[in-house]
């Protein structure tokens, strides 16, 4: 896992960063929550506490998917809720790809009265770099870019690196001071899969600190895990023009995907972007 790299994120010679070069990895668990709206809660060791998501849409072809590889897992005498390492197969007509338990994310955001600290959000970026369209690299450290090319001619004199939405989210006026929280990275539908259908706790890996050294912030910030939308399928969204709740990215939308993990650098055939999205 040390081994995956940014899609799009580079240090200032352009050489891929690793997102978890520094992490320190332990093992978690998700327990299904234990009344009618509650959330799902993570325990590390003696710890437990809610369990946020990225992803408040679960589709109907990916869960069926997983009930799959369940099945495959369980005909194998393995369990998808309690596997300890990773598991590479072959399906029949699709390919090769990887199992492995779900990765949480531990991350630190500074608040006040609610509200996002973008300074201190702006200082985790520093000396992060992503490439606009003509190939020049920006310092995400600099809270306004400039000259960025959306393709080889046309370019933003100024662009701010945070999606507009950053300075609306408010998580509580009465909140000043750092807020550490939980995050699913990759795997909500196998976490929905055991504690919505199995009823089950689920074993996953969670990625922390190193020596205070934080992990560079998460794509997406935390959403509660429900409720929950269910949809059947990515494309299913189209018929829905006024679907109003998703990922809330951290990054305008000319940059949103470049926080994303190339999973491949680690040999992990996991997952894929479901939106092809050019990333540079």
């Amino acid at each position: 896992m040390r081994n995956i790299e940014y899609r799009g994120l580079y240090d200032e010679l352009g050489h891929p960063l690793k997102p978890y070069k520094n992490a320190v990895f332990k093992v978690g668990v998700v327990h299904p929550p234990n009344s009618i709206t509650a959330q799902p809660t993570l325990q590390v060791g003696a710890i437990e506490e809610p369990l946020f998501s990225p992803q408040p849409t679960i589709y109907k072809n990916q869960s069926e998917i997983i009930q799959t590889v369940d099945q495959f897992l369980s005909n194998n005498n393995m369990s998808l809720t309690s596997l300890t390492e990773a598991v590479n197969y072959n399906w029949r007509g699709r390919g090769d790809f990887t199992i492995l338990p779900p990765i949480v994310e531990r991350h630190t955001q500074k608040l006040d009265n609610g509200y996002l600290d973008l300074s201190y959000l702006n200082g985790l970026l520093k000396d992060k770099y992503i490439k606009d369209a003509a190939g020049k690299l920006h310092d995400l450290g600099s809270r306004y870019l400039q000259n960025y090319h959306v393709d080889e001619v046309s370019k933003l004199d100024k662009v701010d690196i945070f999606h507009e939405q950053m300075p609306l989210i408010n998580f509580g006026l009465r909140y000043t001071g750092f807020w550490h929280y939980s995050i699913i990275c990759d795997g909500s539908h196998r976490i929905d899969h055991a504690i919505e259908y199995l009823k089950q706790p689920q074993l996953v890996i969670v990625a922390d600190d190193f020596d205070s050294v934080p992990l560079t912030p998460y794509y997406a910030l935390p959403m509660p895990f429900r409720p929950t939308m269910r949809l059947t399928s990515k494309r299913a969204e189209a018929l829905y023009p006024r679907l109003e709740r998703d990922k809330f990215h951290i990054l305008n939308d000319l940059m949103n995907k470049t926080l994303h993990y190339d999973w491949t650098t680690a040999g992990l055939n996991v997952s894929s972007l479901r939106t092809k999205t050019e990333i540079y």
